[in-house]
């Protein structure tokens, strides 16, 4: 091997303390705001929490389940878990019908499902548009992986739609698929960063349809208790103005090959022939003028039908947006009736965000590293458990010493697996120490 170049990359303990506190960061924000000792069953459907899936006790032959942070410790432990991050509104499913006879250690009083929850393919182990596992052994591109803030799956940035922007520099990401189930998101698309090229490769072996100037879908909206009616998200404001003034409209449709008779006669709704006077003119244009009046004022309030009047081309792609952005989102209330047919009422709530959650994980632990709870914990210790600590990190010490030793007299790099090594063969030992005549004995007989 040439001199100075390395097979590995080389990292300084200085490296691997600062990655060992960032990874300690990272488990108090996403575990900090989980209860981990009480099932969260009786909290009912939690906004958001910790959740796994339990692939021993919920093959793929069965229903999929979750199960809260505390079940995994107290009821799952040694069995093969999926962690899934966070979900929103989900009751833990620890020891209900989907367990057969396993029965929840921590609340065993439990309905026999929970009717509200929503599973994807998360909850078998896979993930993505690809359907892969996580980490995927087969896959040899590192890549990160980033959850959609709507259907809360997660996706590999090359098999989305469009790359994410370099520096890591946006708040939420919604997947190409979510895009076009909630296409008014098109008329905010300002507040999204601005859209990478599209990142599907010809050899990546997913197939994901882009629509350029598509239409918007079709939605259902509930129109004040009148019964469903069919509207484009797109034009849907529009259908406010013109589904309340199309009673007007037909009764005061000109027809401008009859011929004017009497000014006392008025417009005909019955389907007839109209009858169109000087007076009825007048009466047309009065209408038309209130109900232009009643749009104006309906839609006056409305954020999203004023920023419609500008989506002129729907690129239903990924998109990735900015910190604060849910806050600019209309919530007038034919907004919020959209949000709701649509199940995302939850995006004008800020503290379900992911930064909201952390946060709240991070204000509950203290920020304590685990080398200085180790140190608390040595001052709190009993004289003789605490001489045990002492003569077992002098050991420890003694004996990386003398590993190390033998890697600078040959000149050989310390790379990560012979510090894994080194650990390993030294619990190996303390396995084996444990019970003998030289370990000492914590209490007197």
């Amino acid at each position: 091997m040439e001199a100075g170049v390395l097979e590995d990359e080389v990292v300084s303990m200085v490296d691997v303390l600062d990655e060992d506190n960032e990874l300690e960061e990272e488990a108090r924000a996403v575990l900090g705001d989980s209860d981990d000792k009480n099932c969260t069953y009786l909290s009912g459907y939690v906004k958001r929490q910790a959740l796994y899936a339990c692939s021993t006790c919920s093959p793929p032959d069965k229903e999929p389940a979750g199960i809260c942070l505390a079940c995994t410790l107290a009821c799952h432990d040694g069995h093969v878990l999926y962690e899934l991050y966070t979900k929103r509104n989900f009751q833990c499913d620890c020891g209900n019908k989907k367990f057969g006879g396993f029965k929840c250690k921590l609340y065993s009083e439990k309905g026999p499902e929970n009717s509200m929850n929503k599973y994807n393919q998360n909850f078998r182990g896979v993930y993505c548009t690809c359907h892969r596992p996580y980490p995927d052994l087969e896959d040899e591109i590192e890549d990160e992986m980033i959850q959609c803030i709507i259907c809360e799956d997660w996706y590999h940035s090359r098999h989305l739609g469009s790359l994410p922007p370099t520096g890591g520099e946006f708040q939420e990401m919604v997947c190409d698929d979510c895009m076009t189930k909630c296409s008014f998101l098109q008329a905010y698309i300002s507040l999204s960063v601005p859209q990478q090229q599209s990142s599907i490769g010809p050899n990546q072996q997913v197939d994901i349809k882009q629509e350029t100037k598509s239409k918007l879908d079709i939605k259902k909206l509930s129109d004040s208790g009148r019964g469903d009616k069919l509207v484009s998200e797109k034009g849907y404001h529009d259908s406010m103005g013109s589904g309340e003034r199309s009673g007007h409209q037909d009764c005061s449709r000109l027809d401008t090959s009859q011929t004017p008779h009497s000014d006392s006669q008025k417009p005909n709704c019955s389907g007839k022939s109209d009858i169109v006077t000087t007076v009825g003119k007048a009466k047309k244009f009065a209408a038309d003028d209130c109900n232009a009046s009643k749009l104006e004022n309906s839609t006056a309030d409305c954020k999203l039908f004023q920023l419609q009047a500008s989506v002129t081309t729907v690129e239903n792609r990924a998109t990735y947006w900015h910190t604060g952005w849910r806050s600019n989102l209309c919530k007038c209330d034919k907004c919020v009736s959209l949000y709701r047919s649509l199940d995302v009422l939850y995006l004008t709530d800020e503290s379900d965000t992911m930064v909201a959650y952390e946060q709240r994980g991070r204000e509950k632990i203290s920020s304590v590293s685990s080398y200085e709870s180790g140190m608390q914990a040595l001052q709190n210790m009993a004289r003789i458990p605490q001489v045990e600590v002492m003569h077992g990190y002098n050991d420890m010490k003694n004996e990386l010493t003398e590993y190390l030793r033998g890697f600078v007299e040959q000149g050989k790099v310390v790379k990560e697996e012979d510090i894994r090594n080194f650990f390993d063969t030294l619990q190996s030992r303390k396995r084996q120490r444990v019970g003998s005549e030289d370990s000492i004995q914590y209490r007197c007989r």
